[in-house]
């Protein structure tokens, strides 16, 4: 093999193999795996083939609003299962930066205005 030359190789019986090895079983008298187990959603809306993609803000705007659908979505089904998904109202997260240099931050903030 020739320098930078790349190698593919398609392992598909290793790939099914190691597929078997992580595949989640359907729980035994269940027909399916159960949806807060994987949390998976798919949503209807589609990126046009016409889409484009060059433009940075237009994309980011149509990837936001096609992820929020799916937030949506899966808040939805969490909240009709009832499950605890929003933090507690005096949850204390810690901070990465010290009080001195969030100071900085929002001065810099208060004079941007």
């Amino acid at each position: 093999m020739k320098s930078g030359e790349v190698r593919v190789v398609n392992d598909e019986a290793g790939i099914l193999a190691g597929l078997k090895g992580i595949r989640y079983a359907v729980p035994e008298g269940a027909s399916r795996v159960p949806w807060l187990e994987t949390l998976d959603i798919t949503v209807d809306q589609r990126i046009p083939d016409d889409f484009p993609v060059e433009n940075n803000i237009e994309r980011e705007n149509l990837l936001h609003d096609i992820t929020l659908q799916g937030v949506r979505e899966g808040l939805g089904k969490m909240a009709y299962l009832g499950v605890k998904f929003a933090r507690p109202n005096d949850f204390m997260a810690e901070m990465v930066k010290d009080d001195k240099q969030m100071k900085k931050v929002m001065r810099g903030l208060e004079r941007s205005r």
